[in-house]
């Protein structure tokens, strides 16, 4: 979860390269352009997509799947599968519960 530019929360497994003290890594295309549209995104095969690099420096090299969830403006939910298509319609549904529940937490 990022929020104001800021990791807020990590959970699961990272990459073995990744250090949990460093700085935070920087949001990519995908990630910025579903905070200022509002909209989720869904990568359902991560080989398919070449923006997929912008998830290497804090999610696993062999991550099959990505589902970019907007916290409002101001922040995203990744959430990563080892598995092709591996997110449901309803694991998005309740992802995107989470990150409205989330703009009113963080928000206020």
């Amino acid at each position: 979860i990022f929020y104001d530019s800021r990791r807020v929360m990590q959970a699961g497994v990272g990459p073995q390269r990744m250090d949990p003290t460093g700085p935070d890594p920087r949001l990519g295309e995908i990630c910025t352009s579903a905070m200022s549209s509002g909209k989720g995104n869904y990568l359902a095969n991560m080989a398919l997509f070449p923006g997929r690099v912008e998830f290497e420096h804090y999610l696993p090299l062999n991550t099959q799947g990505v589902v970019v969830q907007p916290i409002g403006n101001r922040g995203v939910i990744v959430a990563a599968t080892g598995t092709v298509r591996g997110f449901s319609r309803i694991d998005q549904a309740w992802i995107a519960l989470l990150a409205d529940k989330l703009e009113v937490s963080l928000g206020g």
